[in-house]
């Protein structure tokens, strides 16, 4: 929270999927075959970020599991507020 707003959602349930059926642990390759217009960075931690944003400027990040999956999506992050998540070159 930040001046009592929610600014970040961050999901950590496998059983949270997105729209296009991409949820934790889904191949980084499926990815971007459901979101051809992503912009693939690095994350805070240098793992591999992918970047969406829509028409309308709602993003979601999706950040690859460098521990346990790598290769697979790990934390999804849904930023509130543009300042809050910086992936670097996305």
């Amino acid at each position: 929270m930040q001046d009592g707003r929610i600014v970040t959602v961050e999901v950590f349930d496998p059983a949270v999927y997105t729209l296009s059926d991409i949820h934790i642990g889904s191949a980084d390759a499926d990815v971007l075959r459901a979101y051809p217009n992503a912009q693939v960075g690095k994350g805070i931690q240098l793992n591999r970020a992918v970047r969406v944003v829509d028409a309308r400027g709602r993003e979601i990040l999706f950040y690859e599991d460098t521990y346990d999956t790598p290769g697979r999506v790990g934390p999804i992050v849904l930023p509130m507020n543009h300042d809050v998540e910086n992936i670097g070159s996305c």
